[in-house]
């Protein structure tokens, strides 16, 4: 891969203004998307109304960045109409590919020759994360219903066998996370954490009742958990530890696992855990204001969030490109 180019506003004005990064995943090294939503903060009707419109009717992009390519030819974008707060990930299997998922289940893909929307997912659940595991995409959300994607318009449900809560419960899916698509968990609402063996998914014991909201498992055999509150936890099957206490701050959004460590991103910025310690991470100011979403794959950690993007890899941290004004 060439050296990284910073990409000035001239480059991202014609797929960028006006939008905010909402989410954001990796695809290969030189293969990187962003999910962008219509910030209608800055439109007529809202400053003249000052009330927010429906969800549906804010107009959510795709960008595609090629890293091999020109500057000028580095950006594409696809505009997607009707998607309510959709999430995001990248495939590697059936096919290398970008996913999202409106929080209906309306799936859009692209990559690998192909482009469209899917039919929708029957869920019997609001979907409220993608995330990659192994190669496949995985799908979770209310009501502990998970899924796998294999292929266009095949969503194997993979949430046999979970009781599912009723819709007056704190229960039911935030994130899902694995050591492989054999051993996997799945967390959220009221310490509602679930492990799949391979052939069938367990109820685990959780030490506190509290509202859980992402996962990770780690190159060092834990996983490591993290409530809306703050309050971050690691362990495995039954046995959980308190690692950090609540701090009542912003609540994370991803925590992945990359150069031996647990990265946590919220829009306030980014803390790791290592050796079982949890620290801030002191980014240069102008990676810092890319807080928000973070994935990685390929040897990359992908930071994307209001204030731009930002990539670290063993050369440290690079800016790609600020947000629009």
């Amino acid at each position: 891969m060439r050296p990284l180019p910073e990409f000035g506003r001239e480059i991202l004005a014609p797929h960028l203004d006006g939008f905010n990064i909402i989410g954001c995943a990796i695809r290969s090294k030189e293969m990187l998307y962003f999910l962008a939503r219509r910030d209608y903060r800055r439109t007529e009707q809202f400053r003249a109304t000052q009330e927010p419109p429906d969800e549906l009717d804010l107009e959510k992009r795709v960008l595609s960045c090629f890293l091999d390519e020109p500057p000028g030819l580095a950006f594409g974008h696809t505009a997607l109409h009707d998607f309510e707060l959709p999430w995001c990930a990248a495939s590697l299997a059936p096919k290398p590919q970008f996913v999202c998922v409106s929080l209906d289940g309306l799936p859009f893909a692209i990559g690998s020759g192909e482009a469209g929307i899917e039919k929708g997912l029957a869920a019997r659940g609001a979907i409220t994360r993608l995330r990659r595991v192994g190669a496949h995409v995985y799908a979770v959300g209310t009501r502990r219903v998970a899924y796998r994607r294999d292929g266009r318009e095949q969503w194997h449900e993979h949430s046999r066998g979970i009781a599912l809560s009723r819709p007056e419960e704190a229960l039911g899916f935030l994130d899902i996370a694995g050591f492989d698509e054999q051993d996997m968990y799945a967390v959220g609402g009221v310490a509602d954490v679930w492990h799949f063996d391979g052939r069938r998914w367990r109820q685990c014991s959780f030490p506190d009742p509290a509202r859980l909201c992402a996962v990770c498992c780690g190159g060092d055999g834990y996983v490591y958990v993290c409530a809306q509150d703050g309050a971050i936890y690691r362990g495995r099957g039954d046995s959980w530890a308190q690692l950090a206490p609540a701090t009542h701050a912003l609540p994370v959004r991803d925590m992945v696992w990359f150069q031996d460590r647990v990265w946590c991103s919220s829009e306030a910025g980014l803390c790791c855990i290592a050796e079982g310690r949890l620290d801030a991470v002191e980014l240069p100011a102008g990676v810092q204001v890319c807080s928000g979403h973070l994935d990685t794959c390929d040897g990359l950690l992908l930071l994307a969030g209001y204030g731009g993007a930002a990539v670290l890899d063993h050369q440290g941290w690079r800016v790609l490109f600020h947000g629009s004004d």
